[in-house]
């Protein structure tokens, strides 16, 4: 006769988790180098106008520098985050370049591709 379970034995939770969630950072950059993919560019987790409620809501906060000097304000921990997976990755894999793009970064390239909009703008409205 077979011994019963309980239903939490049954439920086996870690199990699904594990089967369900998926692969952590650690797990995907190296499924990523194994697969030849030749880099991972992470961008640094942000909170901006359009996604500000939905970022607290996730109870993340902020991670300093914002107002005027940024249209993208950092959340607490991104860079920490940012930089152990880049960390691993140099560690552990083999072909994976691993890059890291900050907020400021992101807003400066933003800014200078903007210019470069503008002044073709301005170069096609003065040909005859």
């Amino acid at each position: 006769m077979a011994s019963e379970q309980s239903l939490s034995e049954l439920e086996e939770h870690d199990r699904f988790v594990g089967r369900h969630v998926g692969p952590d950072a650690s797990e995907q950059s190296r499924m990523l180098d194994a697969l030849g993919v030749p880099f991972l560019n992470i961008h640094e987790l942000f909170a901006c106008r359009e996604n500000s409620a939905r970022v607290a809501d996730k109870g993340y906060r902020s991670g300093g520098e914002s107002g005027e000097s940024l249209q993208w304000e950092p959340v607490a921990g991104a860079d920490e985050a940012a930089l152990s997976l880049l960390l691993f990755a140099l560690v552990n894999t083999t072909l994976l370049s691993t890059y890291y793009c900050s907020c400021r970064t992101q807003q400066d390239i933003s800014r200078r591709g903007m210019r470069r909009r503008l002044r073709l703008g301005d170069e096609l409205t003065k040909q005859p």
